[in-house]
Order: structure tokens, then C-alpha cells, then sequence
């Protein structure tokens, strides 16, 4: 019984350093700066895999439908970057700023983080 229990105990090593992926994102925030009332803002938020295995993001989970992100599919190699494009839609949103949370869920060994949204929603100029 000792050895079976000191056998798995060496083991833990090994498997506790198998090869992962690890999302790095840029920033922990995105800002998108101005959009105009009725417009569409568009940014990019990049992240680099700087683990030792191909990154796979499963899902983004945006709070408001207003924000709406999109990635690739394809796995991120080791050592490589990848971009996650944001579109937020202005459409009859009150001038004023936003913030707006996006959790990322990957299969990487920090499998969910978060990253903001922000930016300055400003009105149309008069029109005569």
C-alpha cells in the first residue's frame, strides 16, 4: 500500500506539468474611444498564446447585445498571437460612456478571463 501511495505521489509532477495553453491578453481593456449616436464602433483586442500547447477559445459571452465580439475557430499556436474583433453598435444608445465586461472561455489552464469594453458615446452634430 505505501508504494502504490508513494507511486502516485511522484506522479503528480508529471502530470501537473503536462504541456497548456495560457492566454495572455494585451490589455485588460479596450477602448474604443468615440462613436457617433446611431454608428458602429469596431477594435480589436489581441492576446498571444504564451503557453506550451495550442490555445482554442471556446466561447466569448458578451452582457449586452450591443457588444459583439468574433474570433477564430483555429487553434493559436505556442508562442502566437490572435485577435478577438469587437463591434459595438450605437444604435439608440444616449451619448455618454460605456463599459461593458466580455468573458473569454478557452481551453487554456486560466480558462476564463475578462476583459472591458469602453468608449464615448457622442451625439450627431446638429444639422441645420
Amino acid at each position: 500500500m505505501k508504494k502504490a501511495i508513494i507511486s502516485i505521489l511522484l506522479l503528480i509532477p508529471l502530470i501537473a506539468s503536462a504541456d497548456t495553453p495560457h492566454l495572455s491578453l494585451d490589455s485588460t481593456y479596450l477602448d474604443m474611444g468615440k462613436i457617433p449616436v446611431d454608428s458602429v464602433g469596431e477594435a480589436i483586442m489581441g492576446f498571444t498564446n504564451t503557453g506550451d500547447a495550442p490555445l482554442q477559445i471556446l466561447r466569448i459571452f458578451s452582457e449586452c447585445g450591443c457588444t459583439v465580439p468574433s474570433y477564430s475557430a483555429e487553434e493559436v499556436m505556442p508562442g502566437e498571437k490572435g485577435r478577438i474583433k469587437i463591434r459595438f453598435n450605437g444604435k439608440g444608445r444616449t451619448p455618454g460612456s460605456f463599459r461593458k465586461a466580455l468573458r473569454v472561455r478557452t481551453n487554456a489552464d486560466n480558462p476564463r478571463e475578462v476583459f472591458i469594453v469602453k468608449g464615448q458615446i457622442t451625439p450627431n452634430p446638429s444639422t441645420p
